[in-house]
């Protein structure tokens, strides 16, 4: 079921938004069933969502690990568009230390990233992390996550948020 990316990589030129193994620019189920490891990209280093119609992009039942962003989004990064993220788990993935324009080492987002029963802990430098003047982070329950200036989102039945060690093994 699904496929699984190894050790993806992409570059771009300064200020562009790339994903180690997938980017985004039409509305589309981008990842479901599947794994995304050991990728590294300028802009995130999984999954880098950048529309241009601002359509929404999915990531459904999906792990996301070990990845590396030069920049910002470790696992995912929402730039443009709003990103639906249900039934994942995101850790183990690392991005710059935050400050206002970079970091967010498992999600971080300019624009609307939604969860739906997810866990996000375990990232180096921050798990969820928003980049934009107001939080666009949405919850819909059931989420577990771990540190990020976006974790008072997570405020639904069922979420869980301060969470930094899930217990996860290897992924």
């Amino acid at each position: 079921d699904g496929w699984h990316a190894v050790g993806g990589s992409a570059g771009c030129s300064p200020g562009g938004r790339r994903g180690g193994v997938i980017t985004a620019g039409v509305a589309v189920t981008v990842v479901t069933d599947n794994r995304v490891n050991q990728a590294s990209g300028r802009g995130s280093g999984g999954v880098a969502v950048s529309t241009t119609t601002f359509d929404p992009v999915q990531i459904l039942r999906s792990a996301l690990s070990g990845n590396t962003a030069t920049l910002r989004g470790g696992g995912i990064y929402g730039g443009f568009g709003t990103v639906i993220v249900g039934y994942c788990t995101i850790t183990g993935n690392s991005a710059p230390v935050p400050s206002s324009t970079v970091g967010g080492g498992g999600v971080a987002a300019m624009r609307v990233v939604e969860f739906t029963s997810c866990i996000v802990s375990g990232n180096i430098n921050s798990d969820v992390m928003y980049l934009s003047a107001t939080n666009v982070m949405v919850s819909h329950g059931y989420n577990l996550v771990g540190s990020g200036n976006a974790i008072s989102k997570f405020n639904q039945p069922g979420d869980r948020s301060g969470v930094a060690n899930a217990m996860l093994g290897g992924l």
